[in-house]
């Protein structure tokens, strides 16, 4: 008698799958500590990368903004319309 019995084994055709059960869920743990290890590094790169991005946000909201506010170059004192007052 063994010291230790089996509570349960599986029924003869599906002994077959307990090792690929058993290599699938190992591989599913390594893959599960290779992303928690990505993740952290991507919680930690992306914000300074996205710096770039958000700059040109701004420019760009900057430009559409205050581009109404700008004066005419015929508005200005060395502008066209008063260079044609001159001649």
């Amino acid at each position: 008698m063994k010291p230790y019995p089996r509570s349960y084994s599986l029924p003869p055709r599906w002994r077959w799958i307990f090792w690929p059960v058993l290599a699938l869920s190992g591989g599913g743990t390594a893959v599960s500590v290779w992303l928690e290890d990505e993740t952290a590094n991507a919680a930690e790169c992306l914000p300074v990368a996205a710096l770039p991005a958000m700059a040109a946000l701004i420019y760009w909201l900057d430009h559409i903004f205050f581009k109404a506010g700008a004066p005419d170059t015929q508005d200005r004192p060395g502008g066209s319309a008063a260079q044609g007052k001159q001649k």
